[in-house]
Parts: structure tokens; sequence; C-alpha cells
């Protein structure tokens, strides 16, 4: 007996252990498939959720890169077709004009010509500048003519090098279409294979988590090899082929207009060739004129072989990126891309020198446009996941307040309680991201202002407040994010005026620290939803030595809480004589408003420790 007692003395051990600690408890047993089921498919949601929103940014991507080529090439062959069209008004004004003047001029060409030969200092060039003289006086008055005759010659050849490559089709419009075409086809089968079957069967509850797997594994394998990739290549260049093509439309309109200012100084430039030191001139101008003459031959005879090539090997039919050519269709419209930049490569060799200004601008212009584009690309998705996470925090509100009504009066059940734990924890979540988001867009909002801000600390307070006004003159497109970055810059380095006052509760609703801004100002704590007491409250009486404006202290709330804290006061009015401090005390008791200049007082003594008051 002793022995079996001996072996089984640890489990009895246990057994009343466990029973005196971890004793039965009631618990509650509940059927919870319907709500397992919603929180998968929440969960789901949440997954998939995001990579919806990248796909549909992708979708308005493809559509403005398909209206921006669209556009760019109906510039572009209008633009091109426009004859020069020198028999207007304002060549003819401006060719009489010079050439009256250049009339005039030849009398005091003879008149050197001829003391040239009295005081015998001809050379070689001055006897032939006589002849010369004779011969530009006949043809300055046909100067306009000449002109008219080279410009006429362009104007064929370019028309025969238009027809011959194009017919009546046009350049550009041809190559956009097609290009603009598989973007619609592409956002067409955007819409009938992803976003119109995710957004009906949603409406269904509880039937689409099998759904969002299907569309999982699609985005998965379409993202790879399919919609996703023509899509994003289709949409990149067209953006990058519609900025070429309105370069080139806006090389075409200012080769008129330089014609134009070539034939109206047409006289001066017949009348330089007189004299020995200034045929230069004439050689410059005739130069220029046949360049820009013939430009458009040169475009329309580069671009046309590159073009032509281009529609022979990549057809309407071969806009399909999938599968197995899928390097083979890339190269083809990496070939357009590359072969455009090329011809206007060629361009800019046969402009004339002059020209280096223009063609600087047109790579700013591309640059410039493609990173404007980017930009509003990426905050247009900012400003798609910022509204998301606030769909969600609001849903999740809607359910969170029935339930925290059920907790107060004691009737929520335990299924209830973990699913308001649940749903708090998605709000706070996306909560934070939303602050995040608004961090970070802040961040390089204030980055861009302050890199054209001066340097100078005034002068950079003067641009931005500046800035302030004149995004508050905006009746439409006003920038919110602006607003908010300068506020938040003048907050760090300046002070908070009356102009700044008005926008403090759109700054802090766009990611402003309130903390700062009522260190500052206390008395502005109201405006965006905070009480003076509760700034005051936060604040060290370094803070109020330190960063606290002088306006804060014209508010009456301000100055009788800073003298009910006896601490504050104490270390604020540290300098001032004893009989004065309580002369302040007594005032402030006896008074049913604040006195005239108390505030003035208190900052004084408080920013000057040697002032004895």
């Amino acid at each position: 007996m002793r022995k079996i007692f001996r072996f089984n003395k640890i489990p009895v051990f246990f057994l009343i252990f466990f029973g005196l600690f971890f004793c039965l408890q009631q618990a509650n047993a509940f059927f919870d498939v319907i709500p397992s089921l919603a929180s998968m498919q929440l969960d789901a949601l949440d997954f998939l959720d995001r990579i919806v929103a990248w796909l549909f940014y992708l979708l308005m991507f493809a559509l403005a890169g398909g209206f921006f080529i669209s556009f760019s090439a109906a510039f572009l062959d209008w633009a091109s077709s426009l004859p020069v069209g020198l028999n207007n008004d304002l060549v003819n004004a401006g060719w009489h004009f010079t050439s009256g003047l250049v009339n005039m001029s030849f009398i005091l060409i003879f008149i050197f010509i001829a003391i040239s030969y009295i005081f015998k200092a001809e050379n070689v060039g001055m006897k032939k500048a006589l002849p010369r003289l004779i011969v530009i006086a006949l043809l300055v008055n046909f100067s306009l003519l000449l002109v008219k005759m080279v410009a006429d010659m362009g104007w064929v050849v370019q028309n025969a090098f238009k027809q011959s490559f194009f017919g009546t089709a046009g350049m550009a419009v041809p190559i956009a279409s097609q290009m603009a075409g598989a973007a619609a086809k592409a956002v067409g089968e955007y819409a009938a294979w992803f976003f119109a079957p995710y957004y009906i069967v949603a409406l269904i509850p509880f039937a689409n988590v099998a759904r969002l797997i299907f569309f999982g594994t699609a985005v998965l394998g379409e993202g790879l090899f399919g919609t996703f990739s023509e899509t994003f290549i289709l949409g990149a260049f067209s953006i990058v082929g519609g900025l070429v093509f309105l370069v080139y439309a806006l090389l075409f309109l200012l080769r008129i207009a330089i014609i134009w200012l070539l034939a109206v100084s047409a006289p001066l430039a017949f009348a330089a060739y007189i004299l020995p030191q200034t045929q230069k001139y004439f050689r410059q101008w005739l130069g220029a004129l046949f360049q820009w003459t013939f430009l458009g031959v040169v475009v329309f005879f580069v671009m046309g072989l590159g073009l032509k090539f281009f529609a022979a090997v990549a057809p309407a039919t071969a806009f399909n990126i999938r599968g197995t050519n899928l390097a083979a269709d890339y190269s083809k419209f990496i070939f357009l891309i590359v072969y455009l930049v090329f011809t206007l490569t060629i361009a800019k060799k046969m402009s004339p020198a002059a020209m280096d200004d223009f063609w600087k601008l047109g790579g700013m212009a591309i640059s410039g446009g493609t990173g404007y584009l980017a930009g509003k690309a990426k905050q247009a998705t900012l400003r798609g996941r910022t509204w998301q996470e606030g769909e969600r925090a609001k849903a999740a509100e809607r359910i969170i307040t029935p339930l925290k009504a059920k907790e107060a009066a004691g009737t929520i059940t335990p299924r209830e309680q973990s699913q308001l734990g649940a749903w708090t924890r998605r709000r706070e979540i996306a909560q934070a991201k939303i602050r995040s988001i608004e961090e970070a867009t802040l961040a390089e909002d204030k980055a861009r202002i302050l890199k054209r801000a001066p340097k100078d600390t005034e002068d950079r307070r003067n641009y931005l407040q500046a800035e302030l006004l004149k995004e508050d003159s905006k009746k439409i497109a006003r920038s919110s994010g602006k607003i908010a970055a300068i506020i938040d810059i003048i907050t760090k380095e300046g002070k908070i005026g009356a102009n700044e006052e008005k926008f403090i509760a759109e700054a802090v609703r766009k990611g402003v620290s309130p903390d700062k801004i009522m260190e500052r100002r206390p008395d502005l704590a109201p405006k965006i939803g905070k009480t003076i007491i509760e700034a005051l409250d936060k604040m060290t009486t370094k803070d109020l030595l330190e960063k606290t404006q002088k306006e804060a202290y014209q508010n009456s709330e301000v100055v009788v809480h800073i003298l009910e804290d006896d601490a504050k006061f104490e270390d604020i009015t540290r300098h001032a004589k004893p009989e004065i401090k309580k002369e302040i005390l007594k005032t402030l008791n006896n008074a049913t408003s604040l006195p005239i200049g108390l505030g003035k007082q208190i900052k004084k003594m408080s920013t000057n420790p040697k002032w004895k008051v």
C-alpha cells in the first residue's frame, strides 16, 4: 500500500494544485460562422484594396497618356501643315520700314566710299564696294520677293516629301491613333476583367471571398505578362511620345515666326553685303534663311522614313503585348521613341546656333513635363490612399459606435467585446496611416518651398507670406498642402501673424502639429479644437519665456491662467519686486476684466530679466 501511495503522490499533487488555482469558469458558446466569414472577407479586402487603388491609378495613367499623345499628334499635324505665308500685313509693314531705312542709308554708304577715294584710303575691298552698292540698291527692292521664292521652294519640296510618305493621312495622327486605340483596348479589358466583376460581386455579402482569391490570382498572372504590362508600357510611351510631338509642333510654329523676321530684315541683310566689314552678317542671314526654310524638308524626310518603317513592322493588330512575343512587341515601342528623339537631334543639328536656347527649353519641357506628370501621379496616389484609409476609419467608427453604447450600458456580449477591440484596432491603424501620409506629404511640400525661398530670414518670410496670399486669392485649385507647408515653416522660423491665423485650422488638418502652433500662440487653441487651458498646461515656463509670442498675452484667458498658476507666475515674475507681484494679483482679483496693459507688462517682465518693475 505504501508503495502504491508513493508512486501516486505526484499526480494527486497536480490535481489539487490545478483544482485550486485553475477553477472552471462560466463560458458562453455561440455560432460564429457568419462573423468569421465576414472577418475573413474584410482581411482579404484590406489586403487587396491597395492593389485595386494602384490599378485604378494605372488606368487613369493610360487614359491620360492616350489623350495626351492624340492631342500632341493633332497639334503637330496642324502646325506642320501651316504655310509660311509671307504675304501678310505684319511682314509687308515691317519690310517697307526696313527697306526705307536701307534706302536712306545708301547715301551714307556712298559718302563713306567717296571719302575713302578722296583720302586714298581705299583698298581692294573698298574698290569693289561701289559696284556692289549699285547692284544692292537695285536688289534691295526685290529682297522680299527673293525670300518668298526661297520659302516657296522649301514649301514645295516639303509637301512633296509629305505626300510621298504620308499622303493625306497626316504625319503623327495615324501613329498616335494606334497607340491611343491600344490604350482604349487596355482600358476596356481592365473594366471587363477586373473592376466590373470586383465591384459587382462586392455587393453580395460574404460571397466575394472566393472572387477575391481569383482576383489576386489574376493580378499575379496578368501583372507579369498581360494587361498591366501593356497598359503601363502604352501609358509611359504615350506620354514620352506626346512630349516629343509637342516639341516638334512648337518647332514648326517657331520656324514660321523666324522666317517672317528674316523676311522683314532682308533689306538690312542685303545692305550689309556692301561693305567688307559687314558681309559676315549677310552670310549669317542667308544661312539662317536656308536652314529654317528647309528644316521642314529634313524633318519630314527623316521622320517619314522612321514612321513608315514603324508602321510596317508594328501594324495596328500588333499592339498586344502578351505571351512569347513580349520582347519583340516592346522593341517596336522602344524603336519608335528612340527614332523620334534621333529625329529631334537631327533637327537640332540643322537649326542655327542661335536656337540653342530653344533646344534647352525643349529639353527642360520634356524632363520637366515628365517630372510634373510623375509628381501629379504621386499626389493623386497619396490622395487616393488618404481617402481609402479615411473610408476605412469611418466604416470602423460606424461599427464601434453602437458597440460602445452597449459596453457603456453593460449589455455587450463577449463576441461583441472581441469585435469592438478588433474594429478599434482597425480604426487606429487607418488613422496612423493617414497621419503617416500627411507627414510625408508635408515634408515634401516644405522641401519644395524652401528650395525656391530666399536664404535671408526676412526675405524668406516676405516670400512665404506672398505665397500664402497667392494661394488664398485662388478661387479654385487652391493647394491645402502648400498652405500647410508654409504655415509649418512660419511656425518654426518666424511668428504667426494675422495673415496666418485664418489658415491654422486648415494647416492642422493637413498634418501640421497643433502643439507647435500652441507653443507660439496658445490663444489660437480654440481654432484647432483645443482649449487655452489645455494649451498652457502642456507648456513649461521655459516655453512661455522663449517661444510664446507677445500677441498671446493680449488674450485675457491666457494671462489669467498664467497668473493663477503659482509656479509659472513665480518663474515669470522672479525679477519683479514682491510688492509689484502683490499689486498685480490684487489688481487682477479686483478687476471684472483684464486690466489694460497687464498682458504687456507680464510679457516685458518675462522677456527682460534685468528689468525691475
